[in-house]
């Protein structure tokens, strides 16, 4: 039997948070040690997926309960989804306008050139036979909160349910 949902208005959204906290603080470690080169962070995440699957399930799930945090300090019941993007959407303006002014302030901090290194070596590393248009220009990624959490909108769900995503041609029978 399924325990009944406790009312928001009855949660303390800082147990809620501190929660959240310790979800990404054991997911940090292994998500930092990917930050090598890109073949090596490309060997291990290979060499170490499910210990990968488990990090990017626990920072998912850490940045769902950040935003469900948000909705509980509010006295607000939060969306009873797992989409990073709908729990986003449905803060009120002001709270969605103070997370991306601070996550802008930390991207700008950040050096782009990786991004740039990544998106080069992906390009080298294609079939050599394949052409390229001439006019194709590099793009840099959309980095605002809002793109990243449409590109992580389900990655709780994806990353919890890994295994599944495993082509019928690559299982080991």
């Amino acid at each position: 039997m399924k325990p009944k949902k406790v009312p928001a208005t009855r949660l303390d959204y800082r147990m809620v948070a501190l929660q959240a906290q310790a979800f990404v603080a054991f997911a940090k470690p292994t998500i930092d040690s990917l930050r090598t080169t890109n073949e090596e962070a490309a060997r291990r995440a290979v060499a170490e997926l499910p210990v990968v699957a488990c990090a990017a399930t626990l920072l998912a799930l850490g940045l769902e309960l950040h935003l469900k945090a948000i909705h509980i300090g509010g006295k607000r019941e939060p969306p009873a989804t797992h989409s990073l993007l709908r729990l986003f959407e449905s803060l009120p303006a002001a709270e969605r306008h103070d997370i991306d002014g601070r996550y802008s302030a930390k991207i700008a901090a950040v050096d782009p050139a990786h991004a740039l290194s990544l998106v080069i070596q992906i390009r080298e590393s294609t079939d050599p036979q394949k052409d390229w248009p001439e006019d194709q220009e590099f793009v840099a990624p959309d980095y605002s909160v809002r793109a990243l959490l449409t590109r992580s909108a389900n990655a709780f769900v994806a990353w919890r349910y890994f295994y599944e995503s495993v082509p019928d041609n690559q299982r080991i029978s």
